[in-house]
């Protein structure tokens, strides 16, 4: 989500709009390069229901003048879209991202019911794609004319092809938060038994690009299962573009994703991609045509598609090269900003 509020912060602003991200709680993450000119304001609001926090935040956004007030998933909803009613912002949209791994037990029928009513007072809902706009256009009893999916995007000039060395090591590479919702046990535990069922001892590797709260759980589990020679946690990376021309393949393992970035920036790579059998993966990406599918949680099933691509490396290369003509013709992030442009012009103009 960050990264899609970022890359529209950075294009918008050369399509002259004026940006103000407003964030509501403190990160010590490092945080995305932006322009000078797009403004970033913490309005902290701490977790639970805050009332008076509603109407600062609306007062907040009328000193301001905002034309539109466009919040991202529930973590904004709440306050964002109430405080823009109050302060009778022109235009008010919600986009839906998806959930993360405090989501997975469900959702109260509190929160659902909340989301209807935030809903009901927007002027456009923005999903990331299809499938997902026709389960909030139901739950949320929404006229279809309100929801605009618009998919992710990609910038295609910072990724470079994968070299085609002809190097034996096959390397199986994932990027993004060790967070529980990646579920990055199931990929480690399916890499050991891809390197016992593989002939050549040395000709595997796991590379796991980023940082977050799992970290020592998952080192935990790499030494538990004697990977610590095949394994490597790069960490938090400034350029983690750089580092798909070192995979052989990508792997998605989530419980739950709404349209994966770096599934487009692996794409954009022209890697090959396994990914789990949930609907944020199924919805957009082809199986056979753009990835292997596996079952989700699975890691005897994920072993199995990583072997079968390991023995298979044409066929590897052929996905490969279609997910990068996919990422052109589809998921430029032109076409991104393009939609997004024409949307708020068109509420704001009328």
């Amino acid at each position: 989500m960050e990264s899609r509020v970022a890359r529209l912060a950075r294009g918008l602003t050369d399509r002259g709009f004026e940006i103000h991200i407003l964030t509501l709680r403190p990160s010590t993450e490092r945080q995305p390069a932006l322009p000078s000119s797009v403004k970033m304001s913490l309005f902290e609001i701490k977790s639970g229901i805050w009332p008076g926090k509603i109407w600062s935040l609306s007062r907040f956004i009328k000193a301001n003048g905002f034309d539109i007030v466009h919040t991202h998933n529930w973590s904004t909803m709440l306050y964002g879209v109430l405080a823009g009613k109050l302060a009778n912002a022109p235009i008010i949209i919600h986009g839906e991202h998806g959930l993360n791994h405090k989501d997975l037990t469900g959702l109260s029928w509190k929160r659902i019911v909340a989301q209807r009513r935030l809903a009901a007072l927007c002027d456009q809902i923005i999903p990331i794609h299809q499938q997902m706009s026709e389960g909030l256009i139901a739950s949320w009893h929404l006229n279809p004319n309100k929801v605009t999916p618009i998919p992710n995007g990609v910038d295609l000039s910072k990724f470079r092809l994968r070299p085609q060395t002809g190097n034996k090591e096959f390397v199986v590479g994932t990027v993004g938060r060790l967070d529980k919702v990646k579920n990055l046990p199931c990929l480690i535990k399916a890499v050991a038994l891809l390197r016992a069922l593989s002939q050549e001892k040395l000709g595997v590797r796991l590379v796991l690009v980023g940082e977050g709260p799992e970290r020592a759980n998952l080192e935990k589990l790499v030494d538990e299962l004697e990977m610590g020679d095949i394994t490597n946690f790069v960490g938090d990376v400034t350029d983690p573009e750089s580092w798909y021309e070192k995979f052989s393949v990508y792997v998605n393992c989530s419980h739950f994703e709404g349209m994966s970035n770096t599934l487009l920036e692996a794409m954009a790579s022209e890697l090959p991609l396994v990914v789990s059998n949930i609907p944020g993966n199924t919805s957009w990406v082809s199986e056979n045509e753009n990835a292997l599918y596996f079952v989700s949680d699975q890691e005897k099933d994920l072993s199995h598609r990583l072997q079968f691509l390991k023995e298979n490396r044409e066929l590897s290369q052929s996905i490969g090269k279609r997910n990068g003509e996919r990422a052109k013709l589809e998921f430029d992030n032109r076409f991104f900003l393009d939609k997004y442009e024409r949307l708020y012009h068109h509420l704001i103009d009328g």
